[in-house]
C-alpha cells in the first residue's frame, strides 16, 4: 500500500507511453466486460501517506528492494521511473535486469520481491483477467506471480466461473475487481492500446476484441480524385 501511494503511476504512463495508453484505475481495462474502470478516477500520489506506513510497518528508516526486470527498453525506461519515485519515499530498489527465460524462472519460484511486467487476458472476460492472476490455487505459477490469498476473493472468483445469470456474473466480477484493488498484491499502471494504419485505398479492417486486426473482409477501396 505504501508503493501504490508512493508512485504517480499517471505520470509514469505519460511519461513512458508518450500519451497512448490510458492510465488504470482497475484490474480489469475498459473493453473487458463488467469492467469498473470507467467507474473509478487515478489514484493520486500521497507522498506523506506512504512514508506513514512505511514508518508504521517499521520501516521508518528506509527498505531496501529488488527489482525485477526482464530486458527492454521500455520496461527499463518505465522501471527507472518507479525507482525514482519509491526513493523519494524512503524505498531503494536495486535493479535486477535479466533475461525473459530467467524472469519467468524467478517469478515462478517466488524469488521475486518487486518486479514489472505485463498480462493480456487470452478472452475479453474478466475472468481470463482475474482468476490465473490472483487465484490461491496456483501460487508462483500459472500467472499467479504475486502469491496472492485471499479466501474472499477465492469465493468470487469460483462463484463467477459458475455463475450464467449476467446480472449476477455482473455484481460477483465488480466486487472482486475491488477487493483486488484492496488488497493491493500488485498496481496497474496502464491499459496497452493498440493502434493500426493502413493506406487509405482499403476499407473494412476491423479489430477484434483482443485488439488484433481482422482482414477477413478488408477490399480495396476505389477512391475520387476529384
Amino acid at each position: 500500500r505504501a508503493i501504490e501511494k508512493g508512485l504517480d503511476i499517471d505520470l509514469i504512463n505519460r511519461v513512458t507511453s508518450n500519451g497512448i495508453y490510458t492510465t488504470a484505475t482497475s484490474p480489469c481495462a475498459p473493453d473487458i466486460i463488467y469492467s469498473i474502470a470507467n467507474k473509478r478516477r487515478v489514484k493520486k500520489r500521497d507522498v506523506e501517506g506512504a512514508k506513514s506506513l512505511l514508518f508504521e510497518a517499521g520501516y521508518g528508516n528506509g527498505l531496501n528492494l529488488t527489482f525485477l526486470v526482464a530486458e527492454s527498453f521500455e520496461r527499463m525506461e518505465m522501471a527507472g521511473k518507479i525507482k525514482e519515485q519509491l526513493w523519494r519515499i524512503g524505498i531503494n530498489l536495486e535493479m535486477e535486469i535479466v533475461d525473459w527465460d530467467n524472469f519467468l524462472e524467478k517469478l515462478e519460484a517466488g524469488e521475486a520481491e518487486l518486479f514489472l511486467m505485463g498480462s493480456a487476458p487470452d478472452f475479453p472476460d474478466p475472468d481470463s483477467v482475474l482468476r490465473d492472476s490472483f487465484i490461491s490455487t496456483s501460487p508462483y505459477e500459472n500467472g499467479n506471480y504475486f502469491g496472492c490469498a485471499d479466501e474472499e476473493l477465492d469465493a468470487l472468483l469460483m462463484e463467477g466461473i459458475s455463475t450464467v445469470d449476467t446480472t449476477a456474473r455482473k455484481s460477483i466480477y465488480e466486487k472482486a475487481q475491488l477487493r483486488v484493488l484492496e488488497l493491493v498484491p500488485c498496481i496497474f499502471i496502464y491499459y496497452e492500446q493498440l493502434n493500426l494504419a493502413i493506406k487509405r485505398h482499403y476499407e473494412g479492417v476491423r479489430m477484434n476484441p483482443l485488439g488484433y486486426p481482422f482482414l477477413a473482409y478488408t477490399h480495396p477501396s476505389i477512391i475520387s480524385e476529384d
